[in-house]
């Protein structure tokens, strides 16, 4: 279970979790790789994870979001092998949601934000906006957003410009959705079916993944027609 990012200094950390659920990190260094530092040991009051290291870099700290052994979303933040520990359930309050493991963080205005699927399909938004009394918050986009629908698997953010994007799979008819921070319509998000906007697209199986050429998204899915590698 490996999360890896690339630093400030332009050099590789990357993150796993031991046997005993404990995170550790190892730095690559000028002659090859530190010993690994027990993260969850040095840090204070910082839990076991039971999830794999989700990792990036917001230009200034390194940002590990994971799931807790008690099942809460946590956000290990640091530079070099300083860091801190946040409950970022506990931190949002009462009645925040449950996710699962499908986690995928993206950095937006300088600030780390995660994104996943709760226990109940909905995917939402981790933000720490110190917005409502609460240093984070959880916004649930399927809810919320214009078209919005329940998803399967994992999402996976980009950020095209100055624009949230985020692609994962409708739980309905397994076809690939976008939501996207358009602003349009009165609403901050809109969900757009992309499989059904493009000609001929197939339904999927599993998790997509996004690479930006340029500004422009390119979608790779595997089709879940016949297993083919499919390019949206």
């Amino acid at each position: 279970d490996l999360g890896a990012t690339v630093d400030g200094s332009g050099t590789v950390d990357v993150f796993a979790r031991k046997a005993n659920n404990d995170l550790v990190e190892f730095h690559q260094t000028a002659f090859g790789w530190s010993k690994a530092v027990d993260l969850t040991a040095s840090t204070s009051g910082a839990p076991g994870i039971s999830s794999t290291p989700e990792v990036t870099f917001d230009g200034t700290n390194i940002d590990v979001f994971a799931l807790t052994t008690a099942g809460d979303l946590v956000e290990y933040q640091g530079n070099g092998s300083t860091f801190t520990a946040t409950d970022v359930n506990a931190a949002a309050g009462s009645g925040s949601p449950m996710v699962t493991a499908l986690i995928d963080p993206l950095v937006f205005g300088g600030a780390a934000r995660a994104y996943a699927t709760t226990t109940g399909g909905d995917l939402v938004e981790a933000a720490n906006d110190n917005s409502g009394g609460h240093a984070w918050n959880f916004y649930d986009l399927t809810a919320t957003a214009g078209s919005g629908a329940a998803i399967a698997g994992a999402p996976a953010a980009v950020l095209i410009g100055t624009t949230r994007h985020v692609y994962t799979r409708e739980a309905s008819n397994n076809h690939l959705l976008e939501y996207v921070a358009d602003g349009l319509n009165g609403r901050v998000w809109n969900a757009y079916d992309v499989t059904a906007e493009a000609p001929a697209g197939p339904a999927i199986s599993g998790n997509p993944e996004p690479v930006l050429i340029g500004t422009t998204p390119h979608v790779y899915v595997t089709s879940a027609v016949n297993g083919d590698l499919v390019e949206y």
